[in-house]
Formats: C-alpha cells, sequence, structure tokens
C-alpha cells in the first residue's frame, strides 16, 4: 500500500469510528433524556400516591368520627326500643292507676256522709 492509500483507509477508519460514536453518543443522551423524564414522572405519580394516602385516611377518620356503624346502630336501636317499652309500660300502669282513683272517688261519693 502506497502512503495515499493508507491515508485513506485509515481516514476511512477514523471517520466510520467517528460515525459510530456520534451515533452512540446520541443515543445514550436520548436514553438519558427517557431516564430522567421516567423519575420525574415516577417521582410525581409517587409523591399524588401520597397525597391520595393522605387524603383516603382523613376521610377514613372522618367517616369514623361521624358516622355509625351498623352494630353501633343496631345497639342503639335496641336501647331505644328497651326504653320506649319501658315508658310504654309506665303509661299502663298509670291508666291502671287511674282507673282506681277514679273507682275510689265514685264509691266515696256514692256513700252518704255523715
Amino acid at each position: 500500500m502506497t502512503g495515499p492509500e493508507l491515508m485513506a483507509a485509515i481516514g476511512f477508519f477514523i471517520m466510520l469510528f467517528g460515525t459510530i460514536a456520534g451515533v452512540s453518543r446520541r443515543v445514550e443522551n436520548k436514553v438519558d433524556k427517557a431516564k430522567k423524564e421516567a423519575m420525574d414522572t415516577a417521582n410525581s405519580a409517587s409523591l399524588k400516591a401520597d397525597l391520595v394516602s393522605a387524603q383516603l385516611q382523613e376521610h377514613r377518620l372522618h367517616v369514623a368520627q361521624e358516622y355509625v356503624s351498623k352494630a353501633g346502630n343496631r345497639e342503639l336501636m335496641d336501647q331505644v326500643m328497651d326504653a320506649i317499652s319501658a315508658v310504654r309500660q309506665s303509661v299502663d300502669g298509670l291508666s291502671g292507676r287511674v282507673d282506681r282513683i277514679l273507682e275510689n272517688q265514685a264509691k266515696g261519693s256514692a256513700r252518704p256522709r255523715a
């Protein structure tokens, strides 16, 4: 090989190596950019998930404080119904007492007073 042919071959390989290096650098930059975007998106999603988790916890606490469970409601209804039954029995007893008082007054007024 002569000098100019050798220089042309070396130049060709240098150009080929430069092209490959440039392409690989561009691909690497795009991969790095995609990784950065993916990390930003993941961080954003993580922050949103934390926010939603906190809001859900607040809602659960609100529901627990403001609303009654089915078992608690059933127990409360049983207590109310027992109290109503006790009042009904007391009213029934009062009507019997009033009847006896009226009967005694009627018997007492039928007797002549001395």
